[in-house]
This record gives C-alpha cells, sequence and structure tokens, in this order.
C-alpha cells in the first residue's frame, strides 16, 4: 500500500507579504544608517588626520628650534667662560648705576 506523502508548504498570506516587505526596508533604513555613520567616521578621521598632520609638523619645528636655542645657549656659556678666563673683570650689574642716575 503505497501512499503518496504531500510536503506541507505554507500558503502566502498577506501577514507573510507585509512582513517581507517591511524587512526590507528596515534593511535599506539600516543601511542608510550604517552609510551614514561610516560616511561620519571617515570624515571624522580626515579632520584627525589633517590634526595629526599639523601637530606633527609644530613638533618638528618646535624640535628644530630648541636645537637653536640650546646651542645659542652653549656659545653664551662659552663667551662667559673665555672672558672669565681671559682675566677681565665679568661686570657685576647689581653693582652699576642706571643711566638716568
Amino acid at each position: 500500500m503505497a501512499t503518496a506523502y504531500q510536503f506541507h508548504q505554507p500558503q502566502s498570506s498577506p501577514d507573510r507579504e507585509n512582513f517581507r516587505a517591511n524587512s526590507g526596508q528596515e534593511s535599506m533604513d539600516n543601511q542608510e544608517k550604517t552609510g551614514d555613520r561610516l560616511n561620519a567616521l571617515e570624515s571624522t578621521l580626515t579632520y584627525l588626520q589633517n590634526d595629526y598632520d599639523q601637530l606633527h609638523e609644530t613638533v618638528l619645528e618646535n624640535t628644530k628650534r630648541l636645537e637653536q636655542l640650546k646651542l645659542s645657549v652653549d656659545r653664551l656659556i662659552l663667551r662667559i667662560e673665555q672672558a672669565g678666563s681671559q682675566g677681565s673683570e665679568v661686570r657685576n650689574l647689581e653693582d652699576e648705576k642706571p643711566p638716568h642716575y
């Protein structure tokens, strides 16, 4: 006795069709939101990269200026030491009167 087995296939209902339509719409909304968030993140990253580049340039300039100032201080120290070793008297500005006296 052979009986044919029938597979149950759900019939399409209006609720099921609405769910599919809404799911597609929600998916599109989520994709738009994700795209907007991605654009905002990329924009923020671009600004941060620009800020980083500017700060890096400032640090390089300050480092160069600091090296120049160190050289100037070293030269001044050398001049003071040479003036003291040559026997010339180093002026004490506290003992001198200002020019308006």
